[in-house]
């Protein structure tokens, strides 16, 4: 049973190159989001435990707060999610890179799928900016009837994961 080599331009290789595309910007906004959570926790925790040594009335609100930044942290582990996600996003950024010398269709598929083993949850807050930004980066068609517009709460999200995209630039590339 032969392979047969497919170019560039078949809809399945313009799909996964979409995919490749799109969990790249999911990690890279997951684990930028994931970081500036944690490190808010560590400023909150160092910050307000100085003001506990320092006589400060409310001393015992102020460890309460600590407590719970510390049990947030230690729960939900937002560094370790965090480079996780860097690290996978430094994986479909190789994709991206090498996916023009992988001439066969099935090896690209074969590469993402081993690179998916390692993925981690993405906050649903952030997929349709990531989608967004995809479509933006790849100057792909979207369907009138497949347009995403975001909420509020999507586009903080996406603002603290670093990227929010354009609303004229992503609905610049709606078919008509």
């Amino acid at each position: 049973m032969s392979e047969t080599v497919q170019t560039q331009e078949s809809p399945c290789r313009d799909s996964l190159i979409f995919d490749i595309h799109y969990n790249y910007y999911c990690n890279k906004m997951t684990s930028l989001l994931l970081g500036r959570i944690d490190r808010f926790l560590s400023f909150i925790v160092v910050f307000l435990g100085g003001a506990v040594f320092a006589d400060v009335k409310s001393a015992m609100w102020y460890g309460l707060i600590i407590a719970l930044s510390m049990a947030l942290k230690q729960v939900f582990q937002f560094s370790e999610s965090s480079a996780k996600a860097d690290s996978q996003c430094k994986a479909f950024l190789r994709l991206i890179r090498d996916e023009s010398h992988i001439k066969c269709d099935l090896e690209l598929t074969k590469q993402i799928q081993d690179v998916e083993k390692n993925d981690i949850h993405h906050l649903k807050a952030i997929e349709f900016a990531a989608m967004q930004r995809t479509t933006i980066v790849l100057r792909a068609e979207v369907d009138r009837d497949s347009v995403v517009s975001l909420s509020r709460l999507q586009k903080l999200a996406a603002w603290f994961a670093g990227d929010l995209p354009e609303e004229k630039d992503y609905k610049s590339f709606i078919k008509n």
